[in-house]
C-alpha cells in the first residue's frame, strides 16, 4: 500500500499505487470525501482500500476527520475456490471468501519544523478512533 500523505492540496502515496482524487486539506468538506482508493488485482480486482476525510467547519476548520475502509464486495458463493484458491483441495466447504489475514493501519502526523523562521506551531492533539467491521 505505501503512505498515503494528505497535503494542502492533494494525496498521494509514497512506495505504493493507487488514485488520487485530487483533494487536499484546502478541498475538504464538513461531510465525507474520498481522498484516495487502492483496488486489488486479479480475483481481488473488485476488493479495495479507500481514505475519506472531513473538516468540522469550512470557514475555520480546527479539526480533520480521516476515515479509512477496507470493502471485499465479491459476492459468496460467486466462485468455485476455497480460501488457498485452488480447486479441488477439500476448502471449498468454508466458501470462497474466507478471511484469514491481518490488517494494520499505522497513523502519524508530521508537525512543520519552524525552527529559525520566527513562527512557532503548537503540537496538534489526534487520536485513533474504532474499527468496526462485519
Amino acid at each position: 500500500m505505501g503512505d498515503v500523505l494528505l497535503t494542502h492540496d492533494s494525496a498521494t502515496t509514497t512506495g505504493g499505487s493507487g488514485t488520487s482524487a485530487g483533494i487536499g486539506f484546502y478541498e475538504l468538506s464538513t461531510s465525507n470525501q474520498q481522498l484516495y482508493i487502492k483496488y486489488g488485482s486479479g480475483s481481488y480486482a473488485s476488493n479495495y482500500w479507500r481514505m475519506l476525510g472531513k473538516v468540522n467547519s469550512t470557514t475555520n476548520p480546527t479539526v480533520i476527520t480521516l476515515r479509512a475502509e477496507w470493502s471485499d464486495p465479491h459476492t459468496e458463493g460467486a466462485g468455485a475456490l476455497g480460501p488457498d484458491g485452488a480447486a479441488s483441495t477439500g476448502d471449498e466447504g468454508y466458501g470462497n471468501d474466507y478471511i484469514d489475514g491481518t490488517m494494520t493501519l499505522n497513523a502519524r502526523r508530521y508537525q512543520p519544523d519552524a525552527s529559525g523562521s520566527g513562527f512557532s506551531f503548537a503540537a496538534p492533539t489526534d487520536s485513533m478512533g474504532s474499527i468496526t467491521g462485519s
